[in-house]
Protein backbone atom coordinates (compact mmCIF):
# COMPACT_ATOMS: atom_id res chain seq x y z
CA UNK A 1 0.00 0.00 0.00
CA UNK A 2 0.74 3.76 -0.92
CA UNK A 3 2.98 4.73 1.94
CA UNK A 4 1.96 8.00 4.13
CA UNK A 5 5.45 9.71 3.39
CA UNK A 6 4.23 10.22 0.28
CA UNK A 7 1.37 12.33 1.39
CA UNK A 8 3.45 13.89 4.37
CA UNK A 9 5.73 14.97 1.59
CA UNK A 10 2.75 16.50 -0.42
CA UNK A 11 1.77 18.23 2.32
CA UNK A 12 5.20 19.81 3.05
CA UNK A 13 5.52 20.20 -0.13
CA UNK A 14 1.79 22.18 -0.44
CA UNK A 15 2.54 24.01 2.93
CA UNK A 16 5.61 25.57 1.36
CA UNK A 17 3.90 27.01 -1.52
CA UNK A 18 1.64 28.38 0.92
CA UNK A 19 4.10 29.49 3.59
CA UNK A 20 5.62 31.71 0.34
CA UNK A 21 2.19 33.68 -0.60
CA UNK A 22 1.15 31.24 -3.31
CA UNK A 23 3.29 32.44 -5.94
CA UNK A 24 1.83 31.01 -9.08
CA UNK A 25 4.92 29.97 -10.35
CA UNK A 26 6.13 28.39 -6.99
CA UNK A 27 3.06 26.39 -6.42
CA UNK A 28 3.14 25.02 -9.97
CA UNK A 29 7.02 23.75 -9.11
CA UNK A 30 5.62 22.23 -6.03
CA UNK A 31 2.35 20.98 -7.69
CA UNK A 32 5.05 19.49 -10.49
CA UNK A 33 7.07 17.79 -8.00
CA UNK A 34 4.04 16.22 -5.92
CA UNK A 35 3.15 14.72 -9.18
CA UNK A 36 6.49 13.70 -9.54
CA UNK A 37 6.41 12.03 -6.56
CA UNK A 38 3.04 10.22 -7.37
CA UNK A 39 3.98 9.19 -10.49
CA UNK A 40 7.67 7.42 -9.48
CA UNK A 41 5.01 5.85 -7.08
CA UNK A 42 2.61 4.22 -9.17
CA UNK A 43 5.52 3.36 -11.71
CA UNK A 44 6.82 1.15 -8.71
CA UNK A 45 6.10 -2.30 -9.81
CA UNK A 46 6.42 -3.44 -5.91
CA UNK A 47 3.27 -0.97 -5.35
CA UNK A 48 0.23 -2.08 -6.44
CA UNK A 49 -1.47 0.67 -8.63
CA UNK A 50 -4.03 2.95 -6.46
CA UNK A 51 -7.19 2.36 -8.68
CA UNK A 52 -6.59 -1.30 -8.03
CA UNK A 53 -6.80 -1.06 -4.32
CA UNK A 54 -10.17 0.64 -4.22
CA UNK A 55 -12.40 -1.45 -2.06
CA UNK A 56 -9.90 -3.49 -1.01
CA UNK A 57 -8.82 -0.98 1.83
CA UNK A 58 -11.12 1.82 2.55
CA UNK A 59 -8.62 3.94 4.43
CA UNK A 60 -6.31 3.18 1.69
CA UNK A 61 -8.54 4.09 -1.25
CA UNK A 62 -9.61 7.76 0.68
CA UNK A 63 -5.71 8.72 1.62
CA UNK A 64 -5.19 8.24 -2.16
CA UNK A 65 -8.35 9.96 -3.44
CA UNK A 66 -7.16 12.76 -1.05
CA UNK A 67 -4.26 12.81 -2.31
CA UNK A 68 -4.97 12.58 -5.54
CA UNK A 69 -7.37 15.56 -5.01
CA UNK A 70 -4.62 17.97 -3.33
CA UNK A 71 -2.75 16.77 -6.61
CA UNK A 72 -5.28 18.31 -8.66
CA UNK A 73 -5.30 21.51 -6.69
CA UNK A 74 -8.90 20.76 -4.90
CA UNK A 75 -8.23 21.56 -1.53
CA UNK A 76 -11.59 21.38 -0.76
CA UNK A 77 -12.00 17.36 -2.27
CA UNK A 78 -8.71 16.93 -0.10
CA UNK A 79 -10.31 17.88 2.83
CA UNK A 80 -13.55 16.11 2.56
CA UNK A 81 -11.50 12.32 2.02
CA UNK A 82 -9.24 13.31 4.86
CA UNK A 83 -12.05 14.24 7.54
CA UNK A 84 -13.82 10.73 5.72
CA UNK A 85 -10.81 8.88 6.86
CA UNK A 86 -10.13 9.82 10.15
CA UNK A 87 -13.73 8.51 10.57
CA UNK A 88 -12.56 5.39 10.70
CA UNK A 89 -10.97 5.95 13.48
CA UNK A 90 -7.27 4.53 12.57
CA UNK A 91 -4.28 3.86 15.13
CA UNK A 92 -3.24 7.22 16.19
CA UNK A 93 -0.34 7.62 14.91
CA UNK A 94 -1.96 7.68 11.25
CA UNK A 95 -4.80 10.01 12.95
CA UNK A 96 -1.90 12.28 13.57
CA UNK A 97 -0.69 12.17 9.99
CA UNK A 98 -4.46 12.55 8.45
CA UNK A 99 -4.49 15.65 10.56
CA UNK A 100 -1.66 17.42 9.18
CA UNK A 101 -2.38 16.94 5.86
CA UNK A 102 -6.19 17.83 6.51
CA UNK A 103 -4.89 21.13 8.08
CA UNK A 104 -2.74 21.44 5.17
CA UNK A 105 -5.73 21.71 2.93
CA UNK A 106 -6.98 24.10 5.61
CA UNK A 107 -4.38 26.51 4.97
CA UNK A 108 -5.07 26.45 1.08
CA UNK A 109 -8.30 27.21 2.07
CA UNK A 110 -7.62 29.95 3.75
CA UNK A 111 -9.39 28.22 7.02
CA UNK A 112 -6.84 29.50 9.73
CA UNK A 113 -8.60 28.31 12.94
CA UNK A 114 -9.35 25.42 11.70
CA UNK A 115 -5.97 24.71 10.47
CA UNK A 116 -4.38 25.68 13.91
CA UNK A 117 -6.78 23.07 15.38
CA UNK A 118 -5.99 20.18 13.17
CA UNK A 119 -1.98 20.99 13.73
CA UNK A 120 -2.61 20.89 17.52
CA UNK A 121 -4.56 17.63 17.33
CA UNK A 122 -2.24 16.36 14.80
CA UNK A 123 0.98 17.05 17.44
CA UNK A 124 -1.45 15.50 20.28
CA UNK A 125 -2.70 12.75 19.18
CA UNK A 126 1.14 10.86 18.53
CA UNK A 127 2.60 12.83 15.87
CA UNK A 128 6.36 11.39 17.06
CA UNK A 129 8.55 11.40 14.16
CA UNK A 130 10.65 14.59 14.48
CA UNK A 131 10.49 16.16 10.80
CA UNK A 132 6.39 15.68 10.64
CA UNK A 133 6.23 17.06 13.88
CA UNK A 134 7.69 19.98 12.56
CA UNK A 135 6.18 19.91 9.69
CA UNK A 136 3.23 20.43 11.19
CA UNK A 137 4.30 22.92 13.11
CA UNK A 138 5.73 24.95 10.04
CA UNK A 139 1.71 24.69 9.03
CA UNK A 140 0.50 26.40 12.04
CA UNK A 141 3.03 28.76 11.94
CA UNK A 142 1.79 29.69 8.94
CA UNK A 143 -1.46 29.92 10.00
CA UNK A 144 -0.85 32.01 12.85
CA UNK A 145 0.88 34.34 10.50
CA UNK A 146 -1.89 34.78 8.59
CA UNK A 147 -3.93 35.38 11.36
CA UNK A 148 -1.49 38.05 13.02
CA UNK A 149 0.04 36.29 15.70
CA UNK A 150 3.34 36.40 14.62
CA UNK A 151 4.73 35.59 17.79
CA UNK A 152 3.09 32.16 18.44
CA UNK A 153 4.20 31.56 14.39
CA UNK A 154 7.84 32.43 15.76
CA UNK A 155 7.57 29.92 18.80
CA UNK A 156 6.12 26.93 16.57
CA UNK A 157 9.25 27.81 13.96
CA UNK A 158 11.71 27.78 16.85
CA UNK A 159 10.17 24.34 18.10
CA UNK A 160 10.26 22.70 14.50
CA UNK A 161 14.11 24.30 14.15
CA UNK A 162 14.83 22.38 17.54
CA UNK A 163 13.28 19.21 16.05
CA UNK A 164 16.04 19.26 12.78
CA UNK A 165 18.73 18.57 11.78
CA UNK A 166 20.38 22.03 10.42
CA UNK A 167 21.48 21.05 7.22
CA UNK A 168 17.62 19.55 5.72
CA UNK A 169 15.93 21.60 3.65
CA UNK A 170 12.92 21.68 5.75
CA UNK A 171 14.96 23.34 8.35
CA UNK A 172 16.86 26.06 6.00
CA UNK A 173 12.53 26.41 5.03
CA UNK A 174 11.82 27.27 8.53
CA UNK A 175 14.74 29.40 9.87
CA UNK A 176 14.32 31.33 6.30
CA UNK A 177 10.48 32.01 7.64
CA UNK A 178 11.14 32.65 11.29
CA UNK A 179 14.15 35.44 10.34
CA UNK A 180 11.10 37.11 8.01
CA UNK A 181 8.80 36.29 11.10
CA UNK A 182 11.23 38.40 13.17
CA UNK A 183 12.02 40.83 10.61
CA UNK A 184 7.83 41.65 10.87
CA UNK A 185 7.87 41.53 14.49
CA UNK A 186 10.48 44.27 14.27
CA UNK A 187 9.04 46.55 12.15
CA UNK A 188 5.90 46.29 14.60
Amino acid sequence: HLSLDHFWQAGDDFSAAIRHGLQPDLVQHHFSTIKSQLAKHRSDPAEPDPEACQGKDPLHSLLVSAAAAFQQQDASSAKRLYSEALRLNPPAEVQAQIMSNRAATELYLHEYDACIRDSTSSMEFGNHNPVHHAATLSRRAAAYSAMGSLESAQDDLKAALSLLDPGTPIAQQCFDDLRRLSEAVDEH
